[in-house]
């Protein structure tokens, strides 16, 4: 099998664009389409079926899809283990979710500032999307709130950030009947962290859909705006909470049933890391580990 049709294939299949292969790859279409058919010629098999000026997979092309990438990736990390690997120059990309985003963040562009031969590309996302970059390739690191679902990927379980129930400074007491006249002030990880810590102490909580909603953020430095003005209550990760500006006008209460978000360190499976990215995972692990509240394993 040659390796370059094996890689153009492969390429195909990950941009799902003949002409953004061509681009990628340096090449013309009619050059991409060669590379394939010659793949197919020396399976012996059709790995593409064309549609228009698209295509779909077919059960052999999944099957070369998913090894080929493993092979390439094996390819890859040996042309690096045999090249100059500088543990303090390149791009290091991650991405989290907002709240680890505000604690990591600054620690990172501190370490960027003590070695300026690093660029640090941070970027914030819900756990889906990070895993797909991750797989993908758009990103070198990634942190999720749960398991990695994807074979391609491995994960580690480094620390917990605790979930934390914040009202208006006026709410002194937070029991039932005080947050359901309040209502609830929804973001994109409210319907994962929001019911364990309310169902771990409020035997009256059922289903967030039986609060009154109040409305809805998905900018993490501003999830808790609506909070500080009285217009609601939300449940928010630690880092996010403290990290707000308006300390003064939002409480955070402590409850009897403390709960903890597992915080997954994730990487390729396949794929060997360059120096840089090795340092930046213990930078990421010292870090999260330097915190009194968060319960690391």
């Amino acid at each position: 099998m040659n390796i370059d049709w094996l890689r153009t294939y492969c390429t195909l299949v990950e941009t799902g664009h003949f002409t953004r292969t061509a681009e990628k790859r340096h090449m013309t279409q009619p050059g991409v389409s060669q590379h394939i058919r010659k793949l197919e010629d020396s399976l012996g098999k059709d790995l593409l079926i064309r549609q228009g000026k698209g295509f779909m997979l077919t059960h052999e092309g999944e099957a070369v899809f998913h090894k080929g990438r493993q092979i390439l990736a094996e390819l890859d990390a040996l042309a690096l283990s045999v090249r100059h690997d500088d543990p303090w120059r390149g791009v290091c990309c991650l991405s989290s979710p907002g709240s680890l985003g505000l604690k990591l963040y600054p620690h990172l562009l501190a370490w960027q500032a003590e070695y300026p031969g690093l660029e640090i590309d941070y970027r914030i996302g819900p756990n889906d999307s990070i895993e797909r970059d991750i797989v993908e390739r758009r990103i070198d690191l990634a942190l999720l709130t749960r398991p990695a679902l994807m074979p391609e990927l491995q994960c580690e379980e480094i620390a917990r950030e605790e979930l934390l129930l914040v009202t208006p400074a006026s709410c002194h007491t937070p029991d039932w009947e005080s947050l359901t006249q309040l209502g609830f002030i929804s973001h994109p990880d409210a319907g994962w962290n929001a019911p364990r810590l309310l169902q771990a102490n409020y035997p009256q909580f059922d289903h967030l859909d039986n609060l009154k909603r109040n409305g809805f953020c998905n900018i993490i430095s501003a999830i808790l705006e609506p909070v500080a003005n009285g217009l609601g209550f939300t449940v928010l990760a630690r880092y996010a909470a403290e990290a707000f500006h308006r300390q003064q006008d939002i409480r955070i209460h402590p409850l009897a049933e403390r709960v903890f978000e597992p915080v997954y360190l994730v990487q390729r499976r396949y794929s060997a890391q360059p120096r840089r990215i090795q340092q930046m995972i213990q930078l990421v692990k010292q870090t999260l580990a330097g915190e009194g509240d968060v319960a690391n394993r």
